[in-house]
């Protein structure tokens, strides 16, 4: 089957669908005023019915909020039986998580 992919670029989120995979990555500083645009982006990815790999590995910082739509969208990917991967988190964003206690269940490391 022939790959497709889609992509949507909205401010420091870039989406890429695939027929195997959706591959989200997250850059520079994501706040409160992003989170409109990662929520929109990442209903796509999940609405597409495929495993979803969140890469942050360029994302400076971020704050509760967006840590908040994490949590949230992993968890609707598990009811949805879709597995759901953060990685690359840097020093600084494990530290956000770590404080608000979801730092576990959210960050997996790149082989």
């Amino acid at each position: 089957m022939p790959k497709r992919e889609h992509g949507a670029g909205m401010n420091n989120i870039e989406l890429h669908i695939t027929d195997e995979v959706c591959r989200m990555s997250l850059t520079g500083k994501l706040d409160v005023f992003e989170a409109s645009s990662l929520l929109r982006a990442a209903r796509q990815a999940i609405d597409a019915n495929r495993p979803l790999v969140i890469h942050i590995e360029g994302l400076d910082r971020l704050d509760t909020s967006i840590f908040q739509i994490l949590l949230a969208l992993q968890q609707d990917a598990h009811r949805q039986g879709q597995p759901l991967q953060v990685i690359g988190a840097c020093p600084a964003v494990q530290r956000v998580g770590h404080l608000l206690g979801g730092d576990r269940y959210l960050f997996h490391h790149s082989p």
